[in-house]
Order: structure tokens, then C-alpha cells, then sequence
């Protein structure tokens, strides 16, 4: 096992400016604000002022400060309390149209990119229940009152589409350890909790999932998807970090590596348009995958207890071979070195 200085770290996403002065509003946990958290505050209000996408180090810096402040290690699940809907932007409208929660669902993961642009969230159904994944929160280090404030504000956005009805989660699954104190989480998500788990998710019925939304409206929903498409084309977005999300959705939900056809579908574009765009940024879709897999490799190897060769296979490696070499081309070692902690710094 690698020691912490040396754990693995996805590149780090940035926020939109609704997300963003959500977290700012859980400054009102704290009685008496210091002069520090204050000052941190107003940096933070000025780079929004503008447009401006705030990077998550910034807001992880404001997390943690309130956590300090309020003595709290629930200051994140607070976010409930603030969540306004209009947090969700320009794709709220496709989402409150949507027929069923679980179409509602599956609009929010697919512009889950305009919210924050290095997590994805992805939705995963079986044959038992239909779970949102909250991904690579896990990968960045971020501290649980963050992954708290993510999924609260996804509980929030669910009872406020049912307000009536309230649906609660089959199970919540946390990736850090489990708290003294579960009250807190067990008043958001309900008493079916897991924790140190390897991924951050909400599981829901299938039955809750296919109720109609009293908001419901197909007419309106086609033109609101239509907006919300081009929003994301619109925003500063490059189109290479769309393309990360997606290609990180299939290998870290079971759907293996994704091809070029799949993502110009998913994002409304020809092949050749999205060949050209990623050109226009200095990348291209191999090396997207590329990059995916070498940090997803890195984060198996360090947080998980996974086979060398299962994490081969989630990779969507052809065999046990190509995973070595390609590994010894990304870090220089075996990945059975890697793991060991004895890679090269």
C-alpha cells in the first residue's frame, strides 16, 4: 500500500457558480464566522461575481474551515437545508419534465459535466434497483463532509421532484469509515447505510423510480433537452473533459471502455465533428481512454483489494499482458510494484 503523501489524485474538477454559492451558504452553520473564514467567504463571492467556475480545492478549503468552526463533522449533510433547486441551472427544466424519477434521474447524471466537470455521476440499473453514482469522489481526496454535501443535495433535488412521497434510498454507500455518530445521515438518507465502500452511491426501488412526476411534460421536455444540449455546448466546457466523464462512466460502472461512436452519440455530435473538436484541443479520444485508464489503474491498485487481474478486466484490457505493459509505460514498475509501494516517485 502507498503511503498517503503518495495517494492517487484524479485531476482536480471545478464547480459551477450555483453549486459553488450552495457551499458558500453553509457558512451559516457558523455562530461567529472568524475573520479567516469571513475573508475566505468573500474571495470566494468575488471570483463567482464574475462567472468565473470556482476550482473544488477552493471550496474544499471552505469545507473544511466551517467543519472547524462549527466542531461539526456533519457540516456537509447541511446542505439539505440550503438546497434551492435552482442549483441545477438550465437543466432543471429537462429534469422537472421528465415522465418518471427515473428519467429524471438520468437527465441529471447525463449534465451531471455543468455542475462539476472532474466527478461524473452515472446512473446504473439492474434488475433489483437503480443506483446514482457519485464517481471519483473518491479518487480526489476530498474530505466526507464534501461527499456529504454532493449526495444531500441529490436527496434534497429527489424530494423536492416528490414531494409528497419522499422516496428514501434502498441503501446510501459511503467511502469513508463509518461515523461515531449516524443520526445525522440516517435523518437524509434513511437507516440503510454502508460505509468504506467502494463507491459513493444512492440505490433506489425500481417501484419508486417508475412513478410519474406530477411535473411531467413531454412536449416541453423535448425542448428543454434541446436548451440543456446546448448549454453544455455553449459553456466553457472543453469538449475533452465531456469526453473523460463518459469514457470514466463506463470503466468505473462495469461498461467497459466505451467506443468513439458511443460518446459523439451521447454528446449529439458526428464522429468526425468530435474528432475535430478534440483535435482543436491538442487531444484525441485514444488518449482520453489512455489517461482514464492509467489513473483508474493507479486508484484500484491504492484504494481496493482487487486482483491484478480483475482490475485488468474492469479496465477493458484485452489480457493480462497488455494491462503489464501498459502500466510499465504509464509508471515505470509492475503494477504488483505499484501496489507494494516500491514505484519510483
Amino acid at each position: 500500500m502507498l503511503p498517503p503523501d503518495r495517494c492517487p489524485r484524479l485531476n482536480m474538477p471545478t464547480l459551477s457558480v450555483s453549486c459553488a454559492r450552495l457551499v458558500l451558504q453553509l457558512v451559516n452553520c457558523v455562530e461567529a464566522p472568524s475573520s479567516k473564514l469571513t475573508q475566505l467567504c468573500s474571495h470566494i463571492d468575488r471570483t463567482l461575481s464574475d462567472g468565473s467556475r470556482l476550482d473544488l480545492d477552493e471550496a474544499l478549503r471552505l469545507i473544511v474551515q466551517i467543519t472547524e468552526e462549527t466542531g461539526s463533522a456533519d457540516a456537509g449533510a447541511s446542505a439539505y437545508d440550503y438546497f434551492r433547486p435552482g442549483q441545477y441551472d438550465s437543466q432543471l427544466y429537462a429534469i422537472m419534465s421528465s415522465a418518471t424519477l427515473g428519467e429524471a434521474l438520468k437527465t441529471m447524471a447525463r449534465y451531471s459535466v455543468l455542475l462539476s466537470d472532474g466527478a461524473p455521476q452515472a446512473l446504473v440499473e439492474d434488475e433489483h434497483e437503480v443506483g446514482f453514482h457519485f464517481l471519483c469522489l473518491d479518487s480526489l481526496g476530498v474530505p466526507r463532509q464534501y461527499i456529504d454535501c454532493c449526495m444531500s443535495i441529490f436527496m434534497a433535488m429527489v424530494h423536492w421532484l416528490e414531494p409528497e412521497h419522499r422516496p428514501m434510498p434502498l441503501k446510501a454507500a459511503f467511502s469513508y469509515p463509518e461515523p461515531a455518530d449516524r443520526s445525522r445521515l440516517e435523518a437524509v438518507f434513511g437507516p440503510h447505510l454502508s460505509f468504506s465502500s467502494p463507491v459513493n452511491k444512492l440505490a433506489f426501488s425500481l417501484a419508486d423510480c417508475a412513478k410519474p412526476l406530477e411535473t411531467a411534460n413531454p412536449t416541453l421536455r423535448l425542448y428543454h433537452l434541446n436548451f440543456s444540449d446546448e448549454e453544455l455546448f455553449k459553456s466553457q466546457q472543453r469538449v475533452s473533459a465531456m469526453v473523460k466523464n463518459l469514457v470514466l462512466i463506463g470503466l468505473t460502472t462495469g461498461k467497459g471502455v466505451v467506443s468513439l461512436e458511443q460518446v459523439a452519440r451521447d454528446l449529439n455530435l458526428s464522429m468526425r465533428t468530435l474528432q475535430n473538436r478534440l483535435d482543436d484541443e491538442a487531444s484525441g479520444f485514444q488518449l482520453i481512454v489512455d489517461e482514464c485508464r492509467r489513473d483508474l489503474a493507479r486508484q484500484l491498485l491504492y484504494s481496493t483489494t482487487d486482483t491484478i487481474t480483475a482490475i485488468s478486466e474492469k479496465l477493458g484490457f484485452c489480457d493480462h499482458s497488455a494491462f503489464h505493459k501498459a502500466f510499465n509505460r504509464w509508471y515505470a514498475c509492475t503494477p504488483g510494484a505499484f501496489r507494494n509501494g516500491q514505484a519510483a516517485s
